[in-house]
């Protein structure tokens, strides 16, 4: 090594280390994503033919999802197929294609209608689907990093098990440094889920720490999550047709989910999107 690579990498470890020592760890959450004890294998309770799928497309998959009990795997044909509806997964089912290459989904779906409310299903050419409750619920104390305790307002209504988003507003000092950050997508960034462990009075005990501050000014609160749990979509390629302008998978309120071994091409938003959602595992 020269000098002057000795002399960077010094400094660079000089930089990390006063960094450390500054309190930087504690201003980084940590990060504990994934479907929780590993994704399972999921027998194949329904299998399109080829013949169906090419003559119904989206409404044979759909029907298919439709009609598996509990759980269970839908697996479609290999081939190529034009699909003009989205897909929507439903709790326990996985999507299954023949792999990567072999099955593809090809959507020629129009882009999604923005109707401006701040509570939406999911988007995208494939969905998991969950619903975010509309009804805001004001946290009146416990609301700092490491905490596991959370004071409610009276008349909460939230019970053990249940699934909960808790946000703030954005600190406009630090997240608005230029107005083009100002923006509808990015209100309320501060946030995490976590599920309610326990229910004493206006107190809720939480499974896991918060790892963030939310400060009382930036007016901190939790909305309710009724997740779509344990839905897979599994070995296949998905594209966007010409002129596709949505995302190919969205995940939306969703919790112990997966994408696995699922190639996308071609997409006018995002590949994959994870949204308001709890231990989702994307992987090849």
């Amino acid at each position: 090594m020269s000098f002057h690579g000795w002399w960077r990498s010094s400094l660079l470890m000089l930089l990390v280390a006063t960094a450390v020592e500054a309190g930087w760890r504690e201003r980084v959450p940590e990060w504990d994503a994934g479907v929780r004890g590993g994704i399972a294998e999921v027998p194949v309770v329904r299998e399109i033919e080829p013949a169906a799928l090419r003559a119904g497309g989206s409404e044979w998959i759909q029907a298919a999802i439709a009609e598996v009990e509990d759980r269970g795997a839908v697996l479609l044909p290999a081939g190529d197929y034009i699909l003009k509806a989205p897909i929507h997964l439903a709790p326990g089912v996985v999507l299954r294609g023949r792999g990567m290459g072999r099955t593809t989904l090809i959507f020629d779906i129009p882009p999604p209608e923005e109707d401006g409310e701040s509570v939406r299903p999911a988007y995208g050419a494939v969905r998991f689907a969950g619903k975010r409750e509309k009804r805001e619920i004001p946290i009146k104390g416990g609301h700092r990093k490491g905490s596991t305790s959370l004071v409610m307002e009276a008349g909460h209504g939230l019970a053990e098990g249940d699934l909960i988003l808790v946000f703030s507003e954005n600190d406009p000092g630090l997240m608005y440094t230029e107005e083009r950050w100002d923006a509808s997508w990015a209100l309320q960034s501060i946030a995490q889920i976590v599920a309610v462990a326990a229910v004493d009075g206006e107190r809720i005990e939480l499974d896991v720490p918060l790892r963030l501050n939310y400060r009382a000014d930036l007016d901190p609160r939790i909305r309710r999550i009724q997740p779509l749990e344990n839905a897979g979509l599994e070995s296949m390629t998905i594209r966007g047709a010409v002129g596709f302008n949505d995302t190919l998978v969205g995940v939306e309120a969703s919790l112990n989910c997966w994408v696995k071994e699922v190639e996308t091409v071609f997409t006018g938003r995002g590949h994959i999107w994870v949204n308001f959602s709890r231990h989702i595992t994307v992987s090849g």
